[in-house]
């Protein structure tokens, strides 16, 4: 589904052809519904929503966005928020609750039948990013006590309550974590056997309060496909699906920033007007002081640009250097850090190699401007001015575009919308700092012109 069909959708609902709608909607699948639903103004949100049936509304209610969700969620009434949440796993459901205001999670809960609203209820005790928060309850362990022919006729009971699968957790009386066993090796040994001669040991066992990304990076390590989760004591609790593990991935891959498990919000391209401008705005604040700063700093140095008026000419060239160089680093670091490959403990590691290389860069990009000065201008010491003004800043916004992301994310703010605007407003003021500074301390030792 491309672009003209979401436009499509939009102009049908604007001109109230339902049927045209009712005929399309059944043909497409939860994933482009959901798109569709994303891009639309509040009221086609709902309008388009309630068209759908109860199956496809369910699978869209797990893939929408918790915007257009909330959105949705508030013009439910009970018998229908009823009918879709029968229509999830434990899981599933959990992720709807878990995503919506703590009166809004209460009415949902009610609408539940009584059994799902416990299971739901337990699972909202961990965190959603955590391994409890993804586990799924709905999950068949076989006694290592029992026999192979008990396990498989236990199997074909509960055939239709469980998940397709090529492996069983094994578990003792007490539900302790024993191992593993393949279905494989269920159907081919003999039924007299007991299960604890067949079973192996788990490779990895997720605690309750792990992050995911530990889990991920687990599953991956060790090729797994379903992974335990445990509490404290070994206590089997759930299960990570393979259909979960390869969720948590796929969010990782379209959103770098949601690797990195904190809790800071992103900003959607499609969030409302209001919120994306409350969410930019006290940056643009910041950026806007910066640009003051910057406008103070050059009338400090009013004398100096008089008296060196070429000077002026090569404020823009090293403001831009110096914002260049710390963006070349924010985009770096951000991959980095949503790929696990930089954490806090590498920042005193990492600045000093930036240092270094914003050193060597800024010695380059500052030789070349030196000489472009001293060429058309037909001043040394304008040259030494600016070479030294463009090492500090490139200096300066390498040191500052590794930094800036490992502070905000520990403040659990998102790099990515506030990153660009404070490197910045550091990079203006200081590098114009620097520039102005040299020129006047030039023309005290000197009388430079």
């Amino acid at each position: 589904m491309n672009q003209k069909n979401h436009i499509h959708i939009e102009q049908l609902l604007r001109t109230g052809q339902i049927e045209a709608l009712e005929q399309i909607l059944p043909t497409l699948p939860a994933k482009e519904i959901s798109i569709a639903i994303r891009r639309l103004e509040p009221e086609l949100k709902k309008k388009l929503f309630q068209l759908l049936d109860v199956d496809q509304a369910a699978d869209v209610m797990l893939d929408i966005d918790k915007v257009s969700l909330s959105i949705i969620l508030g013009e439910l009434d009970k018998p229908r928020l009823s009918e879709l949440v029968q229509e999830m796993e434990a899981d599933e459901a959990t992720d709807i609750v878990g995503s919506v205001s703590a009166p809004e999670r209460t009415r949902l809960l009610q609408a539940m039948p009584e059994q799902e609203s416990k299971e739901v209820a337990e699972l909202l005790k961990y965190p959603e990013t955590s391994a409890g928060g993804r586990m799924s309850l709905d999950y068949l362990a076989i006694l290592d006590s029992d026999t192979i022919g008990k396990a498989l006729k236990k199997i074909r009971v509960n055939r239709n309550i469980i998940k397709p699968s090529n492996l069983f957790f094994v578990i003792d009386e007490n539900s302790h974590l024993k191992g593993y066993v393949y279905l494989a090796d269920l159907i081919f040994s003999s039924p007299r056997m007991l299960i604890k001669r067949i079973t192996k040991p788990t490779q990895y066992q997720a605690r309750l309060f792990d992050d995911q990304e530990e889990a991920i990076r687990a599953a991956r390590k060790y090729d797994l496909t379903t992974i335990p989760v445990v509490d404290d004591a070994g206590v089997l609790k759930g299960i990570i699906t393979s259909e979960d593990i390869i969720k948590v991935i796929e969010e990782e891959a379209s959103e770098d920033i949601a690797k990195l498990g904190h809790s800071f919000e992103l900003e959607s391209a499609f969030s409302p007007i209001r919120k994306s401008a409350r969410r930019r705005l006290p940056y643009l604040y910041i950026d806007l002081l910066g640009a003051f700063v910057a406008a103070l700093v050059i009338s400090s140095f009013e004398e100096t640009l008089k008296m060196m008026i070429a000077v002026a000419a090569f404020m823009p060239v090293v403001s831009e250097m110096g914002g260049a160089t710390g963006s070349q680093v924010i985009a770096i670091i951000v991959r980095a850090i949503a790929l696990g490959e930089v954490t806090l403990a590498d920042t005193k590691r990492l600045l000093i190699k930036e240092i270094r290389v914003g050193l060597l860069t800024g010695v380059a990009c500052g030789a070349l401007t030196a000489l472009v000065a001293i060429i058309f201008r037909g001043s040394p010491i304008l040259g030494l001015i600016v070479f030294g003004a463009l090492v500090i800043n490139m200096v300066v916004g390498a040191a500052t575009g590794l930094l800036l992301p490992l502070i905000l994310v520990k403040l659990k703010k998102d790099p990515a919308l506030a990153s660009g605007l404070l490197l910045t407003a550091v990079t203006d003021c200081l590098g114009l700092f620097a520039l102005l500074g040299l020129a006047t301390i030039a023309i005290k030792k000197f009388g430079a012109h």
